[in-house]
């Protein structure tokens, strides 16, 4: 996402209209949106602004594994090669349709289904419950799928009534270093602080 979101993705839905807070209540995952312009344009970072190092190193595996191709293939990329954020990773079967792609998620990483409180292994992301974050998954995905291009997001959200920092890079995977047929998705949360009013 080096250059941001220049155009607009499938069905209307642009990234400048998708955002999403994540949020945990009991044993289900809540996910409340609230479309705002402009709000995943905020959530927007590239390779020279994500602050997490693991981002960084993320791509940097990821540029070594095409080995002079546009894209690396599924089989390029071995998880345990990134040891450094296992459990924060998914993979995504990407299939082509007439009508659009379609997003399965093969792996959901297992930190994150303990954190989020939901494994996504053997969904369909155009399936998922709640339709605005379905079009946020979905907005990311497409532009993934349209641009053969990295994309990486910075945004705060919630689970288990704890604050994260989270930041995301989604990268497109290639059987033949043409057309997107897998994503690589980590999603590394950081615990921040919840400030607290002094009367609370």
């Amino acid at each position: 996402m080096a250059s941001g979101f220049p155009v607009a993705l499938r069905d209307g839905v642009t990234p400048e209209r998708s955002g999403y807070r994540p949020m945990k209540a009991g044993n289900t995952l809540s996910i409340p949106f609230r479309y705002h312009r402009g709000m995943l344009t905020r959530l927007q970072r590239t390779v020279e602004t994500v602050t997490d190092p693991r981002i960084l190193r993320v791509h940097d595996y990821w540029l070594n594994a095409r080995s002079g191709k546009a894209m690396p293939s599924r089989a390029d990329i071995d998880p345990l090669d990134l040891g450094f954020c296992l459990g924060w990773i998914c993979l995504v079967d990407v299939t082509h349709g007439a009508a659009r792609p379609r997003f399965r998620f093969r792996l959901d990483g297992s930190r994150l289904t303990h954190l989020t409180g939901t494994d996504l292994t053997g969904r369909y992301a155009d399936e998922l419950p709640d339709q605005e974050y379905r079009d946020f998954v979905v907005a990311i995905y497409d532009r993934v799928v349209a641009t053969a291009a990295p994309v990486f997001i910075a945004n705060d959200a919630h689970w288990s009534d704890r604050g994260y920092r989270v930041e995301q890079i989604t990268l497109p995977l290639s059987n033949d270093g043409k057309v997107v047929t897998g994503l690589l998705d980590v999603t590394l949360p950081i615990l921040i602080p919840l400030v607290r009013n002094a009367g609370a």
